[in-house]
């Protein structure tokens, strides 16, 4: 049977007790319930515990009218609201305008002695309220989904097609001078060129498809320490041979739960684009450390690169395809796009603090509790 936090905002003794015997009686749920004679009262209420549902009286002695209900909206619009009135209102013009405004139902004080209409309507509010959230949701990712079909919608007619149109001039060029052994050779060597730049594309753009396949996977218990260390070992032969440094501290957040093979993913990404992206002038050096928080695990993760004009590029930054430094390295920039959809798909985000010549700062949140967004 279902357990539920139930806050009752009136201040009428009577009524008080009304509710209190009617709902003892019910076996719907089984329910705490807290009692508040003021809006003032509820708001620390929520405060110190938030309730499943309110039932909510407009007639308080620092509150009336729906001006009632808009305050605790604008403490916390997520906790579904019934409307209990005494008002001598047929016309139930009170409750309609109430619902409008985003309560879940209403029921006068003359109802509420009928022990099975309030229990079925508390019920009732509650899973239409989860129904309306998950459809909030579902609204949402398909927002978000279109988003990213147009990204790749963009990619396919512009990023992709660039390379081969690339290729086609190059192959015009080689006929052009079918006798010139020197200068077919040149153009061969480019053609090459080309045709591996659109084969990482391609393979970039599969990996995108591949993370977002994953997102259906279990999230699970990951060691910090052991993810950086085994991420160290897939890149043991880039640190080596560039004298990279990487100093950890995990102290304040040893764990976390996310699905394995993406936070394998973006420490890879974030790890070897610094190394990409270092200072020739000095060693690279990276530190990762956590931070716990109610909501989050924070994992900071810091270098002492290149830094990026975040003035200049802050807009384009987590942009498929697109790179800040292509003198400096060789990349296809999918990283920072992927790792940005990976965390919101899980409710976290990236933030980020750069400057140019000193390095740049990532803080990744990961949601603890998170039900991944598919």
């Amino acid at each position: 049977m279902r357990h539920i936090r139930i806050l009752l905002v009136e201040d009428n003794p009577a009524d008080q007790e009304i509710v209190k015997e009617v709902l003892s009686e019910t076996t719907f749920f089984r329910y705490d319930l807290e009692i508040c004679d003021r809006i003032s009262v509820a708001e620390k209420c929520i405060d110190k515990q938030k309730p499943d549902i309110i039932l909510l009286d407009l007639s308080l002695p620092d509150s009336t009218g729906l001006r009632t209900l808009e305050k605790l909206q604008e403490k916390d619009l997520s906790i579904p609201i019934i409307i209990l009135t005494g008002l001598d209102d047929p016309s139930s013009s009170i409750g309609i305008e109430a619902i409008n405004k985003g309560a879940e139902d209403y029921l006068s004080k003359e109802e509420i002695n009928t022990q099975p209409l309030l229990a079925k309507t508390i019920s009732f509010a509650l899973e239409r309220h989860k129904l309306k959230r998950e459809l909030f949701q579902a609204m949402n990712h398909l927002q978000k989904y279109n988003e990213k079909l147009k990204d790749y919608a963009y990619v396919i007619t512009h990023d992709l097609k660039a390379p081969l149109t690339n290729l086609r001039s190059l192959v015009q060029l080689y006929d052009q001078k079918p006798n010139d052994t020197g200068f077919r050779g040149q153009v061969v060597q480019r053609i090459g060129a080309s045709v591996d730049r659109l084969d990482n594309m391609i393979r970039s753009f599969s990996n995108v498809f591949l993370a977002e396949k994953d997102l259906e996977k279990d999230p699970e218990a990951i060691n910090m320490a052991t993810a950086v260390n085994e991420t160290k070992d897939q890149l043991a032969e880039l640190i080596r041979t560039t004298n990279t440094r990487i100093e950890t501290d995990f102290t304040q957040a040893p764990e976390l739960v996310f699905v394995p093979v993406l936070f394998q993913s973006i420490l890879q990404n974030l790890i070897s684009n610094s190394i990409k992206y270092r200072d020739e002038q000095r060693d690279p050096r990276i530190e990762i450390t956590t931070e716990d928080t109610d909501n989050f695990v924070i994992m900071h993760f810091q270098d002492n690169g290149i830094g990026i004009d975040l003035e200049k590029n802050r807009r384009r930054l987590f942009k498929l395809f697109n790179r800040f430094n292509k003198q400096k390295a060789e990349g296809t920039g999918v990283g920072l796009y992927m790792i940005k959809n990976i965390l919101e798909a899980s409710e976290g985000r990236i933030d980020i603090d750069s400057t140019p010549g000193e390095g740049t700062h990532f803080k990744l949140f990961f949601k603890k509790e998170k039900e991944f967004a598919l």
